[in-house]
């Protein structure tokens, strides 16, 4: 069976993908396997992230896409970091979630379990809400929000929002304590301090 795409083609689509969402893309290595092209692809000028995308050799259609980020090593680190964490959810800047991950012994606080999935979305708009002020202000990168049952914990990161909650019976310096540690592992993690 002829295919339709060569790899050139295949690169200029993976690209036209990439540059809806980041500025610097970089094509690193393009293979056939069977009928799907897997497409490696590095992002970013400061913040380099790389990242794998298989498409369809035939109709050029874009099968699935990952990251090398280890979302889940992220989300045990900020879930070690005290015995009163409970959560950690990882969405992308549009409020699409990528991760999440609730401690062991732990349970969702919401009486109505349609809420969870709301919360993505909520990111999102608060991200979007937050930029309003960046030419004056500066760029968002963290926001706190301490409840009466729960302490959230918001990150900012480049093409990422990142939220963690911890019991409410900490203390402040507890609190400030898991804060700087969550923004260490992102830091290491996605290679941005």
């Amino acid at each position: 069976m002829q295919l339709s795409l060569d790899s050139t083609r295949v690169s200029r689509i993976a690209s036209k993908f990439f540059e809806q969402h980041h500025s610097d893309v970089v094509i690193k290595d393009v293979s056939l396997e069977g009928n799907v092209w897997n497409v490696n692809v590095s992002l970013g000028l400061i913040n380099k992230q790389n990242k794998m995308v298989k498409i369809d050799a035939n109709t050029g259609m874009i099968l699935e896409y990952s990251s090398s980020i280890n979302y889940e090593k992220i989300s045990d680190e900020i879930l070690a970091i005290n015995d009163d964490m409970r959560y950690v959810l990882i969405t992308d800047e549009k409020g699409i979630g990528i991760f999440s991950k609730m401690k062991d012994g732990k349970t969702i606080l919401f009486r109505n379990r349609d809420h969870i999935t709301m919360v993505s979305s909520e990111l999102r708009t608060l991200r979007e809400l937050l930029k309003f002020h960046n030419d004056d202000l500066g760029q968002a990168r963290q926001v706190n929000i301490m409840r009466d049952k729960v302490c959230i914990f918001i990150y900012f990161m480049p093409g990422l929002t990142v939220c963690s909650s911890c019991e409410y019976s900490i203390t402040y310096t507890n609190a400030l304590e898991i804060s700087e540690k969550t923004r260490l592992i992102l830091g290491k993690s996605l290679d941005c301090r």
